[in-house]
């Protein structure tokens, strides 16, 4: 949150013009010699007003208000407020002291604390992407999950492998379709322009999966089995021939949202506000998944919570509406709201004028430490066992940092082992991101098999309701977000790659009881669906792990060329949901668990590999700088040896 402020103590009616709102008149400029935001109205959009209107009610909304010094006066034909350089109008009054001006008293003068509400700038290419961000993931996880997989289950005559073969297509249409044309048009030519080509993928999208669902109708149903209609095969193959084109046209739309959106956002993002800003966007993101599921409760408790065909057009409809809407938003963003590369270098020349503080503060602290000791004598540390000279703070951490910079040379970024012999292959530490990307992909390959299908097993083998299994997916998105943070603090006693193995090994472990739970258990409903719950979890947990070994492995360069490995990931996961289908409709849902339960069983071997190179903790660097310029290093001493370096200091 941006404030405005003012470091005054009282304004004075005599300021600058400035700083003077008559109250009829417009909010004076914002001056940064105020403290105040700067808004460029071509840019950036205050969403203030709204916050206050959504939760200004609410206890924590402190953020929304400043109280800053004032000067409110007049006479009775003339009253003014001074709200301060930079400060919007509107504020309330709640300290005054009044005194007279002039012989007569007709006029007085009032120094006053004004409440006043806050600016929060947004840029206009920020607030569409965190708009879309929420719009499409209600309408994904409304239409494209469950719905869409009973729909086609139905309409497809039961068969699972049609179901496979359209995900796959949908899935591999979207990682291609982001190297060409989309990633290609939108590095040369237009990101905004690219975008709005998106656009217009989505409204054909919505209105072609409007059309196919009201052609295909409800007349050819036959018979209830199981709970479930069955439909009339003999116009499955031309249904499934007419929904692949519409898949790639989905495939393409996403391919927008992931690719020149994404990075126009972050193009209109300061670098240091980027943490930030993302986790808000996955956190919308992450919202919007849990409120797609909701919806389709409400409409399926309305019309009876049943698999009927008739309720899972009606959620298509109105995903399908929903998807219009992202539709028409992509065709707002302009490259012209991006942030200029002028501007990223003031906001670093801040930063840098910042860090010149710290830099005296080194500076201060090495001349204390030269006055330690006699001149032209070179200072004793002891390391407590009187047998390795232990240099001074600044000299141990250059050193280290030498050291790591020759380890990153020789592929070595941690102080684990340097190499690991493998029967006939060395393997060494720069080989960690390979081994990660093999793990992955094994992984991926295992999951894609089956995570398109769970929804449809509960229907057929567990016969669950429609309520019972959109519940589950309310449910995850939540506890992924808990889990995640349960990791990362297991991660620091445990150890990242122990906490990543364990974590799979478990996740593993649920999936083969899911896989045997009619040899085990009688009443399968609850044990089944806790099992699910609790593998989707924690096989999605580990990820910011995993990402952080890579980063520790890797320099900027290779960080790229695995972002672009990723992708590979990704259409291997896509790919393999039509080889899961074909052997679900050979065999069973079971069966196909259990492949998928030895896949990411090899995945998780090759993790084992990663325990020699990958410190149980992690290299802490240098803690901080105090104010005298003396850097701590009690992280990496003992008790005794942080007193007599103590005493020495």
């Amino acid at each position: 949150s941006q404030r405005c402020q003012n470091d005054d103590k009282f304004a004075n009616a005599s300021s600058s013009s400035s700083s003077f709102v008559n109250e009829n008149g417009a909010p004076g400029s914002t001056s940064e010699e105020g403290g105040s935001v700067y808004i460029d109205p071509a840019r950036d959009i205050d969403i203030a007003p709204y916050l206050d209107f959504c939760c200004g009610y609410l206890p924590c909304c402190c953020c929304l208000y400043s109280y800053v010094p004032a000067a409110v006066g007049g006479d009775d034909d003339d009253e003014w407020i001074d709200y301060g350089p930079g400060c919007f109008r509107g504020g309330e009054v709640i300290m005054q002291e009044t005194e007279v001006d002039g012989e007569d008293g007709a006029r007085t003068s009032e120094r006053a604390m004004l409440k006043v509400r806050n600016a929060f700038p947004v840029n206009r290419n920020v607030m569409l992407t965190l708009i879309i961000s929420l719009l499409h993931g209600i309408a994904d996880s409304l239409w494209n999950g469950t719905v869409l997989y009973a729909y086609l289950f139905i309409v497809f005559g039961q068969r699972n492998d049609y179901i496979g073969y359209m995900e796959a297509l949908m899935g591999l249409s979207a990682v291609l379709f982001s190297f060409f044309p989309v990633g290609y048009l939108a590095e040369k030519w237009s990101k905004s322009g690219t975008i709005k080509i998106g656009a217009c993928m989505f409204v054909t999208g919505a209105a072609l999966n409007t059309w196919l669902v009201e052609w295909v109708g409800i007349d050819d149903l036959t018979t209830d089995h199981g709970g479930i209609p069955t439909f009339d095969t003999s116009r499955s193959q031309q249904i499934f021939n007419y929904y692949l084109p519409l898949m790639a046209v989905w495939g393409f739309a996403s391919s927008i949202i992931n690719g020149p959106a994404l990075e126009l956002y972050t193009a209109s993002i300061q670098q240091k506000d980027h943490p930030s800003y993302f986790f808000v966007y996955f956190a919308t993101y992450r919202i919007a998944s849990t409120i797609g599921p909701l919806v389709s409760i409400i409409i399926f408790s309305t019309m009876g919570n049943t698999w009927d065909l008739e309720t899972l057009r009606l959620n298509i409809f109105v995903g399908m509406g929903i998807e219009l809407v992202v539709g028409i938003f992509c065709f707002a963003y302009r490259d012209a709201w991006a942030l200029e590369k002028e501007d990223e270098e003031e906001e670093n020349e801040e930063d840098s004028d910042n860090a010149s503080g710290e830099e005296e503060g080194e500076e201060r602290g090495k001349k204390r430490r030269e006055v330690s000791h006699t001149e032209g004598e070179e200072p004793v540390f002891s390391n407590g066992d009187l047998t390795t000279p232990l240099l001074p703070p600044k000299e141990q951490h250059e050193q280290q940092q030498e050291e790591s910079r020759t380890d990153a040379e020789e592929g070595l970024s941690l102080p684990g082992r340097s190499s690991c012999n493998l029967l006939c292959f060395t393997l060494r530490a720069e080989h960690v991101p390979y081994v990660l990307f093999i793990s992955s992909f094994i992984t991926a390959a295992g999951g894609g098999m089956t995570i398109k299908f769970f929804p449809l097993y509960f229907i057929v083998d567990v016969h669950f309701t429609p309520n019972a299994i959109q519940g589950m997916y309310v449910l995850i998105p939540f506890l992924q977000v808990v889990s995640t943070e349960i990791m990362n603090s297991v991660s620091s006693c445990l150890g990242r790659v122990q906490t990543i193995l364990f974590t799979k090994i478990l996740g593993i472990l649920f999936i083969v009881m899911i896989a045997n739970g009619e040899d085990w258990l009688e009443n399968k409903g609850f044990p089944l669906a806790l099992l699910f719950v609790l593998r989707s979890v924690l096989m999605n947990s580990t990820l910011p792990l995993e990402q952080s070994v890579l980063m520790d492995f890797a320099d900027d360069e290779q960080c790229r060329r695995w972002k672009y490995l990723d992708q590979c990931v990704s259409a291997m996961w896509a790919g393999s949901s039509a080889i899961g289908g074909w052997l679900i409709d050979q065999h069973d849902y079971s069966y196909t668990f259990k492949i998928t339960a030895y896949l990411q069983g090899g995945g998780v071997f090759f993790l084992l590999f990663l325990l020699p190179f990958v410190p149980r903790q992690k290299s802490a660097p240098i803690d901080s700088i105090d104010n005298e310029g003396e850097e701590s290093i009690s992280s990496q001493l003992s008790n005794e040896e942080e007193d007599s370096i103590g005493e020495i200091l």
